[in-house]
């Protein structure tokens, strides 16, 4: 799937959770004004463009659904942008405007833990996405933007936006994502060495049910031989103590991608598995 069509997915199921009644379905109207504030923010970083789209967030995406409908979109986003033009005429960067995400990101934590005092809700709700879009942000041997995000990871560490175990986590991820497209730069690319190997945050998505949640989710609550039913509240995604993968299953996955790669491009992938 390209990232035109995963952004267009997130697209779409951001506007759903904004035209459902959480606690007020908002218009397309507003939807639309939305977008074109976040645009405006990404190209031209200014305070006010800034104060603009965070204003909007503030007002219309208060709930757990719509936050984690609009990390959803931010994640899908962040590696789609594109080199752009200033309405001045100035380049605008793709490398510069994933940056722009997370200063807007910024200030809306700032927001939410002075001023509006939301209990961590927008924190925990954006959470899974951070991650990937710190990966995405960085570029190999690019001094300039690696100075810029871990500038911006002291601010939330003294700032206890987060806890410092996710901060260095995310410390983590920057520098893993450097070394990859590092190494993948010399060459023109497998899917599996352009791609960042990263474990998601959570094993299930907090904000659907937890029947729709994957039954693994189900074996912390499982006591052996007990007959007594689980309690449905206790049913919740499993956090992973940490987004990098151990290098045994990071192997194991690049070996099935490229067998995969090899098999549509009509090449001997190696011996056919025994039928059962």
């Amino acid at each position: 799937m390209t990232s035109s069509h995963q952004i267009a997915i997130a697209k779409a199921s951001l506007a759903a959770c904004l035209l459902r009644a959480d606690p007020v379905p908002i218009s397309r109207d507003e939807i639309s004004n939305f977008h074109n504030l976040l645009e405006k923010a990404l190209t031209v970083c200014s305070p006010a463009n800034i104060q603009n789209c965070k204003r909007w967030i503030l007002n219309n995406m208060a709930t757990p659904g719509r936050i984690a409908g609009l990390a959803k979109y931010l994640a899908a986003l962040s590696p789609g942008l594109a080199d752009s033009t200033t309405p001045s005429g100035k380049k605008s960067s793709a490398r510069r405007k994933r940056v722009h995400i997370l200063y807007l990101i910024n200030d809306v934590l700032h927001q939410t833990k002075y001023l509006l005092w939301d209990n961590g809700a927008f924190a925990e709700g954006i959470r899974p996405a951070l991650p990937g879009l710190f990966a995405t942000a960085m570029y190999p041997k690019a001094v300039k933007q690696l100075a810029k995000l871990e500038r911006l990871l002291a601010i939330w560490d003294s700032k206890q936006y987060y806890p410092h175990v996710f901060i260095e986590e995310l410390r983590t991820a920057i520098k893993d994502a450097a070394a990859a497209k590092d190494s993948a730069a010399g060459e023109a690319g497998t899917r599996t060495k352009q791609k960042v190997q990263l474990l998601p945050p959570f094993h299930g998505d907090p904000s659907i049910p937890f029947y729709d949640l994957p039954a693994g989710n189900l074996l912390p609550l499982i006591t052996p031989n007990s007959t007594a039913p689980i309690n449905s509240r206790l049913v919740k995604p499993v956090q992973f103590a940490s987004i990098t993968p151990e290098p045994k299953l990071v192997a194991a996955v690049q070996d099935f991608l490229t067998s995969v790669d090899m098999m549509f491009a009509g090449q001997d992938a190696g011996e056919e598995p025994d039928s059962v």
